[in-house]
Formats: structure tokens, sequence, C-alpha cells
């Protein structure tokens, strides 16, 4: 009897490492904390570039035109886009780097690996899809539809990274929606999904792990 019971308290404690071994856990903590900061600042400087008093946008005063490549990269709230997200990932990456170190995981293992990719796919998918539009001149499009590719980026990555990321994903999704029929208040969805929501996941991931934060 005592021999089964130790037989099933360590085929548990195997179980335990081997779930623990295949998800992504540094992510999350100060690093969606940093990220959820540059969302807010990017989305407050797109907003004085657009003159959006109160962050909702007037469609109407922008022209419906193609646009082309070199004149869509060159545009000021593209430019403010791409320097968020860039300094947003920097920032994420170097305080998940610094976590790995201290707790002497490999930051990029098996369960890492797959979580790029399937993150990645959708990323880059919804990226040169938004491209496209607003070449076509769909600007009304490019926040909702960076909100719901992200937001489904995350569901294929939330296999490998904390369950709580499931529920980013989800808000993500709804907020492109919302943004998707208001589309004047696009930068407020903006904000509160690349923003409001990466810090509360950071604040939730820290809290369930606060040794490896």
């Amino acid at each position: 009897m005592e021999d089964a019971k130790a037989l099933s308290k360590t085929l548990g404690e195997i179980r335990q490492i081997m779930a623990a071994s295949m998800r992504f856990f540094s992510l999350g903590g100060p690093g969606g904390i940093a990220a959820g900061a540059c969302g807010i600042a990017g989305a407050l400087v797109a907003a004085s570039l657009l003159n959006a008093r109160g962050l909702v946008m007037d469609f109407g005063i922008l022209p419906a035109a193609h646009y082309s490549l070199v004149r869509i990269f060159r545009e000021p709230v593209f430019l403010v886009a791409c320097c968020t997200f860039i300094a947003a990932f920097t920032l994420a990456f170097l305080l998940t780097w610094m976590k790995s170190k201290k707790e002497n995981t490999a930051l990029l293992g098996p369960a890492g690996k797959r979580l790029l990719f399937y993150v990645a796919i959708p990323m880059v998918t919804g990226g040169i899809f938004l491209i496209k539009m607003a070449q076509e001149g769909f600007l009304d499009l490019i926040l909702p539809g960076s909100l719901l590719f992200y937001g489904l980026a995350i569901l294929g990555g939330s296999r490998f990274s904390f369950p709580v990321s499931r529920f980013l994903a989800f808000g993500e999704i709804v907020l492109g929606f919302t943004c998707l029929w208001f589309p004047a208040y696009g930068l407020v969805c903006w904000m509160a999904g690349f923003g409001i929501l990466h810090i509360l996941f950071g604040l939730a991931t820290w809290r369930g792990n606060p040794e490896g934060a």
C-alpha cells in the first residue's frame, strides 16, 4: 500500500516536471508591464499626431486613397507604431532574459521555440494583410485588425505560456471586434488592448510567480 502511494507521488512529480518543461514560463511579469506602458505611450503619441481629442478619431478627415508602400512607411503614425513595438519588444526581451538568467533556465528552450512559431505566423500574416489594407485606403480597419491578429497570435501560443494568457488573447479579440464596429474609438481600444491588458497580464503573472519575477 505504501509502495503504491510512493509510486503515485513519484508519477505526480514527474508529470509536474514534464508540464513545467513544456511551458515557456519566462514571459510575463515585468516584461508584460513594460510592454503595456509602451502601448499606452504609443497610443497617446498617435492621438496627438491625429488630433484625436479624448482619443476619439475622425476618419472623415483622412483621405481614402491608394498609398504607395514608401508613403505608408514614412507616415508619422506608422513610425510611432513601429517605435512602440520595438520599444515594447526590447524591454520585454531584456526583462525576460534577466529573469531566465536569474532562474538559470534557457530563454528559448523547446517550448519557447514552439511559442515563437505559433505566435509568428498570425503576426506576420496580419502585418502583411494590414499593410495592404493601408495601401488600399482602408484606414479604419488597421486598428481593429491589429488587435484581432494579435489576439489570435497570443491564443495560438497560449498553450506554451501562462494559462492566463488565454484571457489576454480573448480580451484583445473582443476589443478588436468592438473597434471594428466603433472605429472612432479605435485608439481607446488600442490603448486598452496593447496597454492596460498587458499591464494586468504582467501583474497577474508576477503575482502568480513572484519568485521568478
